[in-house]
């Protein structure tokens, strides 16, 4: 489930926001139907600067069964139209794990990346070779304001972040899928997350979505806003 979250946070920011100074939203996390969470954002955007908030922890009748906890920070600077993000952090919280992340960047390559508890495995990429790489909540601002695909790394793996449109008369929806997926501390190369919708209403300058829709191990996740 970490992944997905981590993936869609940035996904419904368009240009016009880095007019806006601060945004807060709050949605209800649902699938099949039962409330199991909640996930709290706040984004702070200027012209040179960003930083972003999550935090997302389980909650309901049938929350028992979804155990989580998130917390994920990221600062950067906007320099024309391009994101260099400067510190990510996440902090993922389940029955069976309790693992933080920290990636610091300078100029788009990750100069350094720490884990807690440390990783046991012997990295199968050199990530201190990555270059041109985004952590994934900078890497969807990147594809919003610039318009395409976005190289990405999280800490456990590496991917791009591919955008599609799909309008009609009386709504926007957007999706995303993730291609070119590497496990930095694996062999294997599964991929659980099948795609994000979002959907928001057509001709409107700036609005966050009413709904969310993620296909993540075959199951389907709903995030609708308050």
């Amino acid at each position: 489930m970490k992944l997905f979250f981590s993936v869609f946070l940035l996904f419904f920011l368009n240009q016009t926001i880095l007019l806006a100074k601060n945004f807060t939203a709050e949605y209800d996390v649902k699938t099949r139907g039962f409330s199991i969470g909640k996930l709290f954002l706040e984004l702070d955007i200027e012209k040179t600067n960003y930083e972003m908030s999550i935090e997302l922890k389980n909650k309901g009748l049938f929350s028992g069964l979804y155990t989580f906890e998130g917390n994920y920070l990221v600062s950067g600077i906007i320099d024309k139209n391009k994101i260099y993000p400067t510190q990510y952090k996440q902090h993922w919280i389940t029955r069976k794990k309790n693992r933080k992340v920290k990636i610091i960047f300078k100029k788009n390559k990750l100069i350094q990346l720490s884990m807690a508890p440390e990783e046991k495995e012997l990295p199968r990429i050199n990530y201190n070779d990555l270059e041109g790489y985004l952590d994934p909540l900078s890497s969807f601002l990147n594809i919003l304001i610039n318009g395409v695909n976005s190289k990405t790394v999280d800490g456990r793996r590496t991917y791009t972040l591919v955008i599609e449109v799909n309008k009609n008369s009386n709504e926007k929806k957007n999706k995303i899928t993730v291609k070119d997926y590497v496990n930095i501390w694996a062999d294997h190369k599964r991929n659980d997350l099948e795609y994000i919708e979002i959907t928001r209403k057509k001709n409107k300058d700036f609005e966050l979505p009413s709904e969310i829709n993620i296909m993540f191990k075959k199951m389907l996740f709903k995030l609708n806003r308050n």
